[in-house]
C-alpha cells in the first residue's frame, strides 16, 4: 500500500507511465485526500499494479558493474520499461515524450556494455529472447549492444527483428540520426563485425542460404547512406575484407540479374579491387548469355569474343570514332583488339595500351581545343567553346573501354566530373575543386557581407569567359546584367556562378561525354560507386609501394633469391618517385598504379639478353627482360639508362 500511496502522491517519475492512479501519468485521475484511504485499500485488494521499472541515465552513470549484475534484468526489458528508460526527462514533464525525445544514447551504450560484460550467457540469452516481445519501435535500442564473438549467432536474429518491418526503416533512421559520430561508429562496428565474422566462417558462400545476411546489410545500408550525407567514418570502413573473390558468385549473379535482393545489391561492402573483378565476372556472364543466344539463333559464325578495331594511325580520332560510335553496348564491353592499318603485329595487350595512350594524348592537347588546363590544380575541364560533340562522346567511350580492359588512364579531371557521371548533385563548395582561386575570392565576398554591403562593389549577375583574347559575358539569371549583387541575393549569385562554370556553360560537352561513357558503362556495380572509387578505377592510385610489387612478382630463369633479383629490388626501392614512375612506364607502358595497389599488378622478370646489353621490356606482358649482370653497380647504370631513354627500348 505504501507503493500505491507514493504513486498517487509523488508519482513514479515516468511521464510515460500507464497506471491510471500514478501522478506521473499525464492522464492520471486526481484523488482527494478524503478518498485516498479507501482507494488505496480497494486498489491493493482488487487490482494492484506496480508501476513499470525504468532506469534513468543518472542512475546508470552512478552504477558499478556489480550493481548491474544484481538487477532483475527481465523487469527492465519489457516494452513499457524500455519506453521510459534511458531518457533525461525535464523536471515537471507534463506530456508523454514522442519518439526518442529526451533519449540519452550514452546511457544506453553504457548500460548494454555493463550488461554484456558482467552477465552470464544464460542472462544474455534471455536478453536476446526478450527482444521479440518488445514493440518494433523499441527494438532499435538494442543496436547499442556490444559485439562479442561468442554471441555471434544471436545478432542475426536481432537484425532481423529490427529491420524486418519496412516501416521500421524510418524508426531506425530517426534513432540513429540523434546519435553522435562516436556512437554511430559503435553501431557500425557491431554490424561490420557481424558481417565480417559471417564471411570468415564461410557460412554465406551462397546468399540465399543465409537470410540473416540481408537483414544485417539493410541496416548497414542505412548507416552507409547516413555517412554519405554526414561523414562519421571513412567510407572504406564499410568494406568487409573477408568477402573472398573465390566465393561461389553464381547465386549472387542469379539474384542480381533478376533484380532480387542479394549481396550485390549492397556492393558498397565489397572492397574496390574485388568489386572490379566482380564487374568483369558480371561482364563475362553477360557475354556468355549473348553467345548462348547467338548459338540458339544460328548466328554463332557472326559472333566474336573481341571488340576488333581497325585504326588508321594517320587519322587516329576519326577512324577511332567511326569504329566505335555505332557499336552495341554489349560489344563495347568485349576485350579490345587493335589493328593499326598497314602495320604488322598481333595485339596481345601492348597495341591496345598504345592506342589508349595515343588517343588520350591527342584529345587532351590544349591546342586541340576540347579541354582547358588549370596550371595550379593541374587538371583539365571541358572547354565551353568546343563544338565537336562527337569527340567528347569518343573520350567518354574511351573511359568506359579502359575500365573493361583493365587500362589505367593518364588523365586528370577534378573529382566533380565523377560526381556528375554518377548523377550526384553539386553544391557551391564543389566549385572549390574546379577553381580554388576563384572560389576563395567568392568566399571573401561572403565574409565581406557579414560586415559590409557587397552592393558597393557594383557586381552584377554575370560571368565572363575569355575566348581567343575576347571577353564574353553571360547572364547568370534572366536580366542579370542589370541586377546588382547585394547581401540579400549574394547566395543566389554564388550558387549560379558556381553552377555556370561547373555545369551550365559546359552542359552540351559534358552530356556528349556522359553519353559515350554510359554507352559502355551501365552496370549498377559501377554506377553505385562513390566518386572517389570511380576515379580510382579509371585513373589508379598514387601509392608506389614497391614492397607490394616485389611480393607479387613472377620470375623466369630467376628465383627470388637470385643475386640479380636481389640487386634489382634494392635498386628499384632506392629510386626517386619520378624514376619509379619511369620504371613502370618502361615495363608496363603506364606509370599509374591500378586499383588495389602494385601488389595487384602483374609484373614479370625473366633472364634474357647479354650482360653487355641494356634491359628491355615487353609491355604486352608487363615483362622486364633483365640480363644477368655480375654486380649491382653495373645493373643500376644499365637500368637507369634504359628507363631514362625508354623510347625505342620497349618491345610491344
Amino acid at each position: 500500500m505504501d507503493n500505491i500511496t507514493h504513486s498517487i502522491k509523488e508519482g513514479c517519475g515516468n511521464p510515460m507511465c500507464n497506471n491510471a492512479y500514478c501522478k506521473s501519468n499525464p492522464e492520471h485521475s486526481s484523488i482527494s485526500e478524503n478518498e485516498m484511504g479507501d482507494f488505496v485499500v480497494l486498489t491493493a485488494i482488487n487490482e494492484y499494479k506496480e508501476c513499470c521499472k525504468f532506469i534513468t541515465p543518472k542512475q546508470i552513470y552512478s552504477m558499478t558493474p556489480n550493481d548491474v549484475f544484481q538487477l532483475p534484468i527481465e523487469a527492465y526489458l519489457n516494452d513499457n520499461s524500455l519506453k521510459a528508460s534511458f531518457r533525461d526527462f525535464p523536471d515537471n514533464c507534463s506530456s508523454r515524450p514522442k519518439g526518442f525525445e529526451y533519449i540519452n544514447h550514452q546511457s544506453i551504450f553504457l548500460f548494454m556494455n555493463f550488461l554484456f560484460n558482467v552477465s552470464n550467457p544464460e542472462t544474455i540469452k534471455k536478453v536476446f529472447n526478450s527482444i521479440s516481445l518488445v514493440q518494433p519501435e523499441q527494438r532499435v535500442l538494442f543496436l547499442c549492444v556490444p559485439y562479442q564473438t561468442k554471441y555471434h549467432n544471436y545478432y542475426g536474429a536481432l537484425f532481423k527483428l529490427i529491420t524486418e518491418n519496412p516501416i521500421n526503416k524510418e524508426v531506425i533512421h530517426q534513432f540513429l540520426c540523434q546519435m553522435s559520430p562516436e556512437h554511430l561508429r559503435q553501431v557500425h562496428f557491431l554490424v561490420h563485425s557481424f558481417l565480417d565474422e559471417m564471411f570468415k566462417q564461410g557460412s554465406v558462400q551462397r546468399s540465399n542460404k543465409y537470410p540473416f545476411m540481408i537483414y544485417a546489410l539493410r541496416l548497414f545500408k542505412i548507416l552507409y547512406e547516413m555517412n554519405i550525407a554526414n561523414e562519421f567514418i571513412d567510407y572504406k570502413s564499410f568494406y568487409v575484407y573477408s568477402i573472398n573473390i573465390k566465393r561461389e558468385w553464381s547465386d549472387d549473379f542469379d539474384l542480381f540479374f533478376k533484380n532480387k535482393e542479394g549481396l550485390l545489391s549492397y556492393s558498397f561492402i565489397i572492397e574496390l579491387y574485388t568489386r572490379v573483378l566482380v564487374v568483369h565476372e558480371e561482364n563475362r556472364c553477360e557475354q556468355q548469355l549473348t553467345l548462348s543466344g547467338a548459338i540458339q539463333n544460328n548466328f554463332f559464325e557472326l559472333f566474336s569474343p573481341y571488340l576488333e578495331l581497325r585504326i588508321d594511325r594517320d587519322n587516329l580520332l576519326l577512324s577511332s570514332l567511326n569504329s566505335l560510335v555505332n557499336k552495341r553496348p554489349i560489344d563495347l564491353k568485349k576485350e579490345l583488339k587493335i589493328k593499326f592499318i598497314g602495320e604488322v603485329g598481333v595485339d596481345q595487350g601492348g597495341v591496345s595500351k598504345e592506342w589508349f595512350s595515343l588517343i588520350v594524348k591527342e584529345l587532351f592537347k590544349v591546342d586541340f581545343g576540347m579541354f582547358t588546363y588549370n596550371n595550379k590544380t593541374r587538371q583539365f575541364w571541358f572547354c565551353s567553346f568546343a563544338d565537336d560533340l562527337q569527340d567528347f562522346k569518343l573520350i567518354g567511350i574511351v573511359l568506359g573501354l579502359a575500365i573493361y580492359n583493365n587500362i589505367i588512364l593518364d588523365i586528370s579531371f577534378p573529382s566533380i566530373l565523377y560526381k556528375k557521371l554518377l548523377d550526384i548533385p553539386l553544391t557551391f563548395d564543389d566549385y572549390n575543386i574546379l577553381d580554388p582561386e576563384v572560389y576563395n575570392s567568392l568566399m571573401q565576398l561572403k565574409e565581406m557581407s557579414k560586415v559590409d554591403d557587397v552592393s558597393s562593389l557594383q557586381l552584377t549577375f554575370e560571368a565572363v569567359q575569355n575566348y581567343f583574347d575576347e571577353n564574353r559575358s553571360y547572364e547568370l539569371i534572366p536580366g542579370g546584367r542589370d541586377i546588382i549583387v547585394t547581401n540579400q541575393n549574394l547566395q543566389l549569385y554564388l550558387d549560379r556562378y558556381a553552377d555556370f562554370y561547373c555545369t551550365s556553360s559546359v552542359q552540351k560537352q559534358f552530356d556528349a561525354f556522359k553519353q559515350g561513357f554510359r554507352q559502355v558503362v551501365s552496370s549498377p556495380l559501377l554506377l553505385s560507386m562513390r566518386p572517389e572509387e570511380l576515379e580510382l578505377v579509371i585513373c589508379g592510385t598514387k601509392e608506389y609501394d614497391f614492397d607490394a610489387l616485389e611480393r607479387n612478382a613472377k620470375y623466369k630463369d630467376y628465383t627470388p633469391n637470385s643475386p640479380q633479383i636481389k640487386y634489382f629490388w634494392e635498386i628499384a626501392k632506392s629510386l626517386t618517385l619520378e624514376q619509379k614512375k619511369k620504371l613502370l612506364i618502361f615495363v608496363t607502358s603506364n606509370d599509374r598504379v591500378p586499383v588495389g595497389g602494385l601488389g595487384n599488378l602483374i609484373f614479370f622478370i625473366d633472364r634474357y639478353g647479354d650482360p653487355e646489353k641494356f634491359p628491355t621490356a615487353s609491355t604486352c606482358f608487363n615483362a622486364l627482360h633483365l640480363p644477368p649482370y655480375e654486380n649491382k653497380e653495373i645493373m643500376k647504370e644499365k637500368l637507369l639508362f634504359a628507363i631514362e631513354n625508354a623510347v625505342g627500348f620497349g618491345l610491344a
